[in-house]
């Protein structure tokens, strides 16, 4: 498995669109630390950032060794807004991103029936360029949950499409992510992404769901409690997956980003190797 860190590291829990950290002193970070590749956001580079900065963060990666194991080209797919399933029906811009980064996956959302349509279409276009679009298991979208997600891929199918596990949103969502779930995810698992949360009434954030909400409280990747590394990853090796393991979680309160980054990588090393 490849060991990736989300640009999310450099981000405010509650703000998509902002970097905290320049993109140069955040790349040499995770290649410092050991990491294998960067996971790409708008808040250091999308659709709309020009083609020459492009070209210069791409030269500086390739330099210091890192791939870039996923881009999601617009703040509103990172923050999951109304306007988040509009790639779908616009993805070249998209592709153009993921294709300048050396990219194999970019990030869509499919939130309402009508998307499946143009997720199709949009599937079919990627899968021409070499290029999957990838869909994380994620809260208020058509791919909730296990068997939700297991569903539209199917429709869709795998080419071109797959899906990034996410096992803090299956979680809120009422699922576990063990070897059974990760068993019926398989055939689809492109990407897996790993934040840490528990269910709390009393936790400070609300994840809104298709039909209700929860509660959950954010924790550091390597609490005890929450997400149950150890059930997913042997579900992992029990399906031989080999792909991208993306840190996905803000620096920890207290601790700078850099100490984050390393805290991470310290904990899933010995998972992905």
């Amino acid at each position: 498995m490849k060991l990736s860190l989300s640009v999310r590291i450099a981000e405010e829990f509650s703000r998509k669109d902002r970097a905290l950290m320049p993109f140069e002193d955040l790349a040499r970070m995770a290649a410092d630390i050991g990491y294998d590749a960067l996971c790409m956001r708008a808040s250091q580079a999308g659709v709309d950032t020009p083609p020459e900065r492009r070209r210069e963060m791409r030269a500086l990666l390739d330099d210091l060794g890192l791939g870039v194991t996923m881009v999601t080209g617009d703040v509103s797919i990172a923050a999951n807004d109304a306007n988040a399933s509009a790639a779908l029906r616009n993805i070249d811009p998209h592709l153009d991103l993921a294709d300048d980064f050396g990219s194999p996956l970019a990030r869509v959302m499919i939130t309402d029936e009508v998307d499946i349509e143009h997720a199709c279409s949009a599937a079919s276009r990627a899968s021409a360029r070499g290029i999957r679009l990838a869909h994380q298991t994620h809260t208020s979208t058509l791919l909730e949950t296990v068997d939700e997600s297991v569903a539209i891929a199917r429709r869709i199918g795998p080419t071109g499409f797959g899906i990034t596990v996410e096992p803090a949103n299956l979680l809120a969502a009422g699922d576990a992510c063990g070897p059974a779930e990760i068993g019926q995810l398989a055939p689809y698992v492109v990407n897996v992404y790993l934040q840490n949360q528990k269910l709390d009434d009393d936790g400070d954030t609300l994840i809104r769901l298709r039909e209700s909400s929860v509660r959950m409280r954010n924790l550091p990747l390597d609490a005890e409690e929450g997400i149950d590394l150890q059930s997913l990853f042997q579900g992992l090796r029990n399906v031989g997956y080999d792909g991208p393991v993306t840190v996905h979680q803000s620096a920890i309160g207290g601790l700078s980003i850099e100490d984050s980054a390393r805290r991470y990588f310290e904990l899933l090393a010995p998972f992905v190797t």
